[in-house]
């Protein structure tokens, strides 16, 4: 049936050097991946206004608790809305789970803790859930938290490529609902894309571009799908938060192996190229955060 460890080992060392490219297999692992993506639904009537906005993030567990990861940006929208004064009408966790209606966990958008480093010039933020709300997501299997096995021993990392994984804006479809005093309803898909990227470490911000407030961020560019028919997303807009990987084969050929390598934060679409704050950074200031909290 050809599907016996030397064939798929053959097979995976006869494949193409682009084979990470192609649209294909960057939509086989938008299920592997996507695994890994919690996205943050808001519903928001503000002056008459309904909205709907969805935010990418990714999770991470630790003794039952669950701890969100996003860009820093994204938790600061996320703030002003609560301080807006607009009328929250629905706030909830989006995983992957197989049925639709069951994906979505509700939470208190006023009860959630929330935490952004961009005061000091680190585009990255976390909320923290836990209780009731930790367990409905912890119940289910196919969402699959993010441990530190996704990042040990990644200077050994040898990347064919990267990805950049999350859920942009323009593939969010809300169907519009009726509205009864200050409820409404609405039913809403979102899809988890990942697309290729290439490492441009050389990349400099030029005249005419905004500089970022971090120099040490991680510079890639998006490369189109190979052998795509339908085409990728115009804009990464709602995907900042996301996962950077990396992708590689693994020695014996059986197999593939990601690292977790940053965070999505900057995007210049006019040259395709977007800015990862690199884990690094990330867990140094998150262990930063842990010894202060134990010190009070």
């Amino acid at each position: 049936m050809g599907n016996n460890k030397g064939e798929r080992a053959r097979d995976a060392a006869s494949l193409p050097d682009d084979w990470w490219q192609h649209e294909v297999q960057c939509r086989q692992f938008s299920h592997t991946f996507g695994a890994r993506v919690l996205a943050l639904q808001l519903s928001v009537e503000a002056n008459g206004i309904l909205s709907d906005t969805i935010f990418t993030g990714w999770v991470m567990s630790h003794d039952r608790v669950l701890l969100w990861v996003t860009a820093g940006h994204v938790i600061d929208k996320i703030a002003h809305i609560r301080k807006a004064g607009g009328k929250v009408l629905r706030s909830s966790w989006l995983d992957s789970y197989p049925d639709r209606a069951a994906g979505f966990v509700p939470f208190d958008l006023d009860q959630l803790m929330v935490h952004s480093a961009t005061e000091k010039g680190l585009d990255i933020g976390a909320a923290g859930i836990t209780g009731l709300t930790a367990e409905n997501l912890l119940a289910n299997k196919q969402l699959k938290p993010v441990t530190a096995q996704m990042w040990m021993g990644i200077e050994s990392a040898k990347p064919e490529g990267y990805y950049l994984i999350g859920v942009p804006e323009e593939l969010v479809s809300v169907r519009r609902r009726k509205v009864s005093g200050s409820r409404g309803e609405c039913e809403l898909s979102a899809d988890v894309v990942v697309l290729p990227v290439r490492h441009r470490p050389d990349f400099r911000a030029t005249d005419g571009m905004e500089p970022p407030d971090d120099p040490c961020l991680w510079w890639g560019e998006l490369l189109p799908w190979t052998g795509s028919a339908s085409g990728q997303p115009k804009s990464v807009r709602g995907m900042s938060g996301g996962l950077l990987l990396s992708i590689q084969r693994t020695p014996d050929g059986q197999g593939f192996r990601s690292y977790l390598f940053g965070v999505q934060s900057t995007w210049y679409p006019e040259k395709r190229i977007i800015g990862a704050v690199p884990i690094q950074r990330l867990l140094e200031h998150f262990q930063t955060l842990v010894r202060k909290d134990s010190r009070t």
